[in-house]
Formats: C-alpha cells, sequence, structure tokens
C-alpha cells in the first residue's frame, strides 16, 4: 500500500490498525478516541496522530478490501504453517448489523429494511455472511444487502470458495434455513458434504421410519438414531441434558404465564381490554400457553358496567367457576335516566366490597327498571352525601356487566408441571 499524492501513509495506518486489534480489540473510533494516544504506536512508526484520524482509519479499511482476496489465501497459508489449521470442515452463517438513520437509500444500496436479527425491523440493515474453521480461523466474509433471502446466498459461496482454494470434499455445517434444495443437490454434484438442520416438515414424513430404527448411545446422556436414504443419512440425536433444559424453559415460562392469568383474575378490565392481555400473555409464553385452556364467554353489545342491588335475583347468578371480581371504591357508573352518561371513578367510600358476577337471561323490561332504580340514587347532586356516609349499613353494591368478562381457567397440564 503506498503513500498517497496528499502522503497519507496507509502502510502505517494499516500496521496501527492491526496492532490496535492484536492488543487490545476494539473499534477503530476507540483507536481514535483513546488508544492511539495511550499507546506508543506514534513512537515505533515516528509518525503523529494524523495516523490515527477517524476517517483515514476507515479510508484504510476501504482500500484493503481491494486486496481481500489476496489477503485471505495469504492467512491460510500461514494459518496452516504455524498452527497446522485445516479447513475441512466449514461453519457458515449469518448475521446483521442495523444503522440509526432516516436518510433515504437508493435500491442500489446494501442498507435496506429487511429481517431484523436484532428485533430492530424500524432501521435499515445489512447481511454479512461469514465462513470460519471449527477454531475459528475465518476464511471469507461478505456483506449483503439487508433485504436478501439466507437461502440465496450459499450457492454464491460455494462458487467463491472453489475458486478461491479449489475444489475438494469439504464438510458444511449450517442452520437449517440457509440452504434450499437446488444448493444441496448442487452440494452433491460437485462432491461437497453437508450437515443441516432437517426442515420439521419432512422430520415428519421419516417419523415411522424413525420408529424401526434402534438408538445408539455415542457418549454419556445422549443417544442417536441414523436412517440412510438414496440421498442423504439422517441423524436423529436425543440429549438427556437438552431435555433438562427445554423442560426448565417451559416450566418457567408455564409458571409465569399462570401467574400472569391469577393476577388477570384479580383485575377489573373490559373485555377488550382483557382480550389484549391475554393476547400479550400468550405470546409470552410461547408454546407453553396451550397447556392452559382458558374459557371466555362470548361478546356482548354492552361495554359499560351498571348497578345492581345486593339482594338482586340475578346478584346470585354468578357462576360458581367463574371469574370473581371483588374491588373497593373506583367503579363507572351509567345513568339511564340521565341519557346514559357516564360518571367515571366515583368514589364511595361506605361502599363495601363489589362482587363482579355475569349475569345471563335476562328479561330486558325488569334489567332497564332495575339499573335505573339502582343508579338513581348516584348523581352528580347526591354522589357527594353518598360518599361522605361510612354506615356499615350501606348499600351492598353487585357490579355486573357483559364487557368485563367471567372467564374459567382448566389446567390441561399436570401439577407436577408447575412444582
Amino acid at each position: 500500500m503506498p503513500p498517497s499524492r496528499e502522503g497519507t501513509p496507509w502502510l502505517k495506518v494499516l500496521q496501527t490498525l492491526v496492532a490496535h486489534r492484536l492488543i487490545d480489540p476494539g473499534s477503530e473510533w476507540r483507536l481514535h478516541r483513546q488508544w492511539f494516544d495511550a499507546s506508543a504506536m506514534a513512537d515505533l512508526l515516528n509518525a503523529d496522530f494524523a495516523l490515527a484520524e477517524k476517517n483515514t482509519l476507515y479510508r484504510c479499511l476501504d482500500r484493503l478490501v481491494e486486496h481481500k482476496d489476496e489477503l485471505f489465501k495469504f492467512l491460510c497459508r500461514r494459518w496452516g504453517e504455524l498452527f497446522g489449521a485445516t479447513f475441512d470442515v466449514l461453519l457458515y452463517d449469518l448475521t446483521s448489523t442495523y444503522f440509526e438513520t432516516d436518510v433515504e437509500r437508493s435500491p442500489e444500496d446494501l442498507r435496506q429494511y429487511g429481517y431484523s436479527r436484532d428485533k430492530r425491523g424500524d432501521c435499515r440493515q445489512v447481511v454479512i455472511a461469514l465462513i470460519v474453521t471449527p477454531e475459528g480461523f475465518p476464511l471469507s466474509y461478505e456483506v449483503l444487502a439487508g433485504n436478501v433471502a439466507d437461502s440465496t446466498t450459499l450457492s454464491d459461496f460455494l462458487d467463491r470458495i472453489e475458486k478461491r482454494y479449489g475444489r475438494a470434499n469439504r464438510i458444511w455445517v449450517m442452520d437449517r434455513g440457509i440452504p434450499t434444495e437446488e444448493s444441496l443437490a448442487k452440494m452433491r454434484r460437485v462432491g461437497a458434504s453437508y450437515l443441516v438442520g432437517t426442515p420439521k416438515g419432512r422430520l415428519s414424513r421419516l417419523e415411522q421410519d424413525f420408529l424401526g430404527q434402534p438408538w445408539a448411545r455415542v457418549r454419556e446422556g445422549v443417544q442417536v438414531k441414523r436412517l440412510a436414504t438414496e440421498e442423504d443419512v439422517y441423524v436423529l440425536a436425543q440429549s438427556d441434558a437438552r431435555i433438562d433444559k427445554e423442560r426448565g424453559m417451559r416450566r418457567k415460562r408455564l409458571r409465569r404465564y399462570v401467574d400472569r392469568l391469577q393476577a388477570l383474575q384479580r383485575q377489573r378490565l373490559t373485555r377488550d381490554q382483557l382480550m389484549m392481555k391475554l393476547g400479550a400473555a400468550r405470546h409470552e409464553a410461547g408454546r407453553a400457553a396451550h397447556l392452559v385452556k382458558v374459557t371466555i364467554p362470548k361478546n356482548s353489545s354492552r361495554s359499560v358496567p351498571r348497578l345492581l342491588p345486593a339482594g338482586h335475583a340475578e346478584s346470585e347468578a354468578a357462576p360458581s367457576g367463574g371469574w370473581r371480581y371483588a374491588t373497593r371504591g373506583a367503579c363507572q357508573i351509567q345513568n339511564d335516566a340521565d341519557g346514559g352518561c357516564v360518571y367515571p371513578h366515583y368514589r364511595r367510600a361506605g361502599t363495601r366490597a363489589l362482587a363482579l358476577h355475569a349475569a345471563r337471561g335476562r328479561a330486558p323490561n325488569a334489567a332497564g327498571a332495575t339499573a335505573t332504580d339502582a343508579t338513581s340514587a348516584a348523581t352528580t347532586e347526591n354522589h357527594g352525601q353518598a360518599s361522605s356516609r361510612k354506615d356499615p349499613g350501606s348499600h351492598h353494591l353487585v357490579v355486573e356487566t357483559f364487557s368485563t368478562v367471567s372467564c374459567t381457567i382448566n389446567y390441561l397440564a399436570p401439577v407436577s408441571i408447575l412444582s
């Protein structure tokens, strides 16, 4: 790397980058802000801080990319000489890195929206494909567009590795989402082997064939079954440690899910609010949510609670296995005599616990009359008087609503799951 026309010593900049990465790995920004001043690189290279100017560091990396193929060939040769590294087994995987910027990009720009492994679908990203050995020596890498599909990247890498290092019977290890049937067929044609996870759909089709195969113990706590077909050899592995780990994770999620359901039992929610909270709880629980059956009533047109006197016949209609809510104080009151307006969060200091029940099959006329009688005393004129009474003989009110839900939880899992 000769110096530039402006006199920038690119070779010394590269030496600074390499020394920083070997001695104290970090970003170029950290090299610029901290590391260079704390090191003796300026004295060793007979240079000044201009070597660590941030834009100079980044431009040096851009110049280095032009020699990427030659650099990897040299490194592979040196790794073999120094460490006896072999490249018969290659690990291939993809990752991504995102950019927090709102600048519009052209379609040719690598920074695009795509599947985000960082859960940042709102940010543009690039995909980085990397091939390493089991010892961690990198063999090749490529920066791809952020919207590229994982399954479309393998074929190009096969050609690139074959062109750079020649054809050999290498073993490729990949996630199941990377290869396609076409890329696997291509690997078989060129003589390459592969180890990849089997899609669950295909594993279901092979279930009957696996049932007839015996288990073989390969080491303590690990058993395998082997099934050979015309094209591939399938290996079904069972690890006792993995079983215990996944069982513990499932129990933890189930316990958290049940705790959340019990917390929702104690809350006074509308149907829509409860459905949203149940959906969030089920999403967090994952597959463990299928071990618990939650039964909720059908929707109703009513959306505002009404008040019934404690002695009303409908107050005894609550199902014995339903969800019951005990609250004190705040409630919503609908005054039928005042056009159905709602007075939220009335505080009744003298009112005892409000028990929720779901009354069904009410005669419309009777229900309307009861609601009017029960709420007539809760208008704005007499509310202050009602709030100031602390007589133990005050009315016991039962809040009834079809939008506040009565639910029943049935456990489909054994009790030992929660222990």
